[in-house]
């Protein structure tokens, strides 16, 4: 396996080289990656929007393969150059900054993102909300750690300025504005998403027979052929071990996996009196608070990467009931949520929607 060189990474190369053995092996555990690859099998690493994204590709063509892992690499470091709220240059830190009630214009993959994204949050009813970016900085979700809890009447006043309703694009002018002042965008609960049907795409382009795209748990399968896949879950009480292993009984070409938790992201707080605190780092656009409920972690398995990031996200966010209703009403994705009455509880509950039963089988 090689790593693609960056002079931009946020951690470095030499900490890859000498950790990665351990990354890989986590990376094969959980997602059923062959360990020993044949001839006709490829494999590269990055370091990009944050996390590591794994690129595995099956091919007759070296040469093709070698271009499709380039060309996909190359991809994603472009999205992440114009989606990311970390950089100062980005798309979306230019639109946060000018887009405050005129229009301004945007590059065509914002306009893209955007025209995928809505109809979700309008299915979810703002459960998704990309808006959320005045949330996102008052509870200090980039820096992960609060020096003391944020007023609620500042949370109250924030989250006012959250809602997708409120925005404006021209998917023909490619265009952008926001309704109300002091507005933002967070592209942090679908960029993955984004960019890893958009790195599919390139590598669809070339003679590739299958591909296997991991993106910091975030999984993209691909069969030139319908094809049947297997993939494991995380006990959310135990994120180093397998929760449990399923097999994809319907062939399909294409396979998203998405898993939300809160596992491996947290905010820490203090409050008023000095008490140290952990919180969900995910925001309820609806409350402008951490979302604190039953649900441990949401798994959503579908054809595309977008929807299914979006949709875990605002399942976990719903709650369980809300949740569970929610997850039957899906005609295309499949959802199991791992949950627990009560936070004392040691032992995970189970749903599973119709679907899931449908296409998924748990393996010994």
């Amino acid at each position: 396996m090689t790593f693609r060189k960056k002079t931009t990474f946020k951690i470095s190369q030499k900490w890859l080289i000498k950790n990665f053995k351990f990354i890989a092996l986590e990376a094969l555990f959980f997602f059923n990656v062959p360990c020993f690859l044949l001839s006709s099998e490829l494999s590269k690493m990055s370091y990009v929007m944050g996390t590591l994204l794994q690129i595995e590709l099956e091919t007759d063509s070296k040469r093709d393969g070698e271009r499709a892992m380039e060309s996909a690499l190359t991809q994603t470091e472009e999205l992440d150059d114009l989606l990311s709220n970390y950089k100062d240059s980005s798309e979306i830190s230019k639109i946060n900054r000018e887009a405050g009630t005129q229009s301004v214009p945007v590059h065509e993959e914002v306009i893209d993102l955007l025209a995928q994204t809505m109809p979700l949050m309008d299915k979810t009813n703002g459960a998704f909300d990309i808006t959320i970016e005045p949330l996102t900085k008052i509870w200090k979700l980039r820096e992960r750690e609060l020096k003391v809890l944020p007023d609620p009447e500042l949370v109250a006043g924030e989250k006012e300025k959250v809602n997708y309703k409120n925005i404006e694009f021209s998917t023909a002018a490619k265009t952008f504005r926001f309704l109300k002042v002091g507005m933002g965008l967070d592209t942090g609960g679908v960029g993955k998403g984004y960019a890893l049907d958009k790195a599919l795409k390139k590598i669809m382009n070339l003679e590739i027979n299958s591909a296997t795209l991991n993106f910091g748990g975030e999984i993209l399968y691909w069969c030139r052929t319908p094809c049947e896949k297997n993939f494991s879950i995380k006990d959310p009480l135990n994120p180093k071990e397998s929760w449990k292993t399923f097999k994809i009984k319907k062939k399909s070409k294409s396979y998203a996996i998405s898993t939300t938790a809160n596992y491996e992201k947290f905010i820490t707080a203090f409050s008023h009196d000095g008490k140290k605190i952990k919180y969900s780092h995910i925001l309820n656009p609806q409350t402008g608070w951490p979302v604190k409920n039953e649900i441990e972690s949401v798994t959503v398995l579908g054809k595309n990467a977008l929807d299914a990031d979006i949709l875990s996200t605002a399942i976990f966010v719903m709650g369980l009931k809300k949740g569970k209703k929610f997850s039957e009403s899906l005609k295309q994705e499949a959802v199991y949520i791992l949950y627990r009455n009560k936070e004392s509880d040691k032992k995970l509950k189970i749903f599973e929607s119709r679907l899931w039963k449908k296409i998924c089988m748990k393996q010994p």
